[in-house]
């Protein structure tokens, strides 16, 4: 079974993340979702995140913009 925690919002869903050790974390970069986090802030709590892998949600978002992500 694969577990993924998503829609980090704060650096204690970091905290909580890595004492729940997923798989994967995501982070929600929908602006119409209650969820939505900036690259920046994702950037800064995934720096907190241990080896987890870290997935995005994007909607009807050009490929320009998941590389975007991706690079920061």
């Amino acid at each position: 079974m694969i577990v993924k925690i998503c829609g980090l919002m704060s650096p204690l869903d970091a905290i909580y993340s890595n004492m729940a050790g997923p798989d994967m974390v995501g982070f929600v970069f929908h602006e119409g979702s209650r969820r939505f986090i900036t690259k920046e802030r994702a950037s800064e709590i995934s720096s907190m995140l241990g080896d987890i892998t870290r997935v995005g949600v994007f909607v009807r978002a050009v490929s320009y913009t998941h590389l975007r992500a991706h690079e920061t």
